[in-house]
Formats: structure tokens, sequence, C-alpha cells
């Protein structure tokens, strides 16, 4: 037997196998590749379609958040339309200027109470007296400090005597009431009346 044949067909025989071995190897490893690849692309799309449910779970969440204030607000609106339907009662107001004092005293001249009380005093545009208080019992008072409207009172009683008119001097200011009543029902009032040195209690009309 020849031996150097053997062995140098036995080499090439492995030679083969080798080179078959490397040729499933690399296309084995071209399949790996490929599929990790694909796997990758799976997992980006993956994220992309989470990342969007996210974002409109988010939106969901806003709109829902809003349409619970608009329900809030409607039936906010529902309860006052139907305190006001209730509320049939009737406020009356008054005012008491005090020359000397320089004060406004506004009266809550009637049984009710008065909640949340504004009030202002404006001559010719101008505010010469403001006031709040959170609540006014029946027959309650709130007093305003006016010393501008009694400095506009002096200023026409020197008018007066300049001119020689024969007349009492008198100013007249605009006063606006707002105010919440018993049944939860915001109210408001206008009225301008006349002030002068004598004292006397004006019903705001």
């Amino acid at each position: 037997m020849d031996w150097n044949l053997f062995w140098t067909g036995f080499g090439a025989v492995g030679g083969l196998f080798g080179t078959v071995a490397g040729i499933v190897a690399l296309v084995q490893t071209g399949k790996a590749n490929k599929l990790a690849e694909d796997a990758n692309r799976l997992a980006e799309e993956a994220n992309r379609v989470a990342a969007e449910s996210l974002k409109a779970a988010h939106s969901a969440n806003q709109l829902a958040d809003h349409a619970n204030q608009i329900g809030e607000h409607a039936n906010l609106i529902a309860q006052r339309a139907l305190a006001a339907g209730r509320d049939q009662t009737v406020y009356r107001w008054a005012a008491e200027f005090d020359a000397d004092r320089a004060e406004l005293v506004i009266i809550d001249d009637c049984g009710l109470d008065a909640r949340d009380v504004h009030v202002t005093v404006r001559f010719e545009g101008q505010a010469v007296g403001e006031g709040d208080a959170s609540h006014l019992s029946a027959y309650g008072q709130l007093t305003l400090e006016v010393p501008l409207l009694v400095e506009k009172l002096h200023e026409e009683a020197v008018s007066l005597r300049r001119s020689g008119a024969i007349g009492s001097p008198h100013v007249k200011a605009a006063i606006g009431v707002v105010w919440v009543s018993e049944f939860g029902v915001h109210r408001s009032l206008e009225s301008e009346q006349g002030f002068g040195y004598t004292k006397r209690t004006k019903i705001l009309t």
C-alpha cells in the first residue's frame, strides 16, 4: 500500500469537508445576521407603537379631564339657574351720608342677609369710595370713607357763594352695590343719589 497516496487522498477529503463546513457556517452566520436585523426592526416597531399608544392614552386622559370640567361647569350653571328661579326675595338698600365724618354708610335695609357685598361710589365717573363685606346681616351697615366726595361738596358750596345763587350745595354720586343673596344668587344695584351737608338716609332704587 502506498501510504503517501493514502495520506494525500485523506488530506484532500478532509480539506473538502472543511470547505463544506466553512460554507455552511458562512450561510448560517448570514441567516443569523438576517434574523438579528429582523428582530431589531421588530423591536423598533414595537417601541414606536408603544410610544404612540402612550401618547394616545395621554390625549385620552386630557380629553376626559376636559369633559369632566365641562360637566362640572354645566352642573354649576344648572344649580345657579335653579337657585335663581327659586329666589324671589326682594332686597332693599339705603345710604346715609355724613359730611362731618366724611363717611357714607350703606345699609342692608331689609330682613335678609347678604354675602360677598361690594360697594363702589363714583362722582362724575371717578371712584371716590369703595368697601367690601363678606357677610352683612339684616339691617347691617357697611361704612365707607369718602373724603373726596366731601371735598367736591365743599367746592360746590364755594361755587354757590361766589355766584350768589340761593340754595344748599349738594353733589350727585353713583352708588353700585353687588352682593350674593341668601339663595346664592348674584345680585347688583346701581343708583344715583344727591347728598348735601344735612344727614339724610336715601333709599337706593
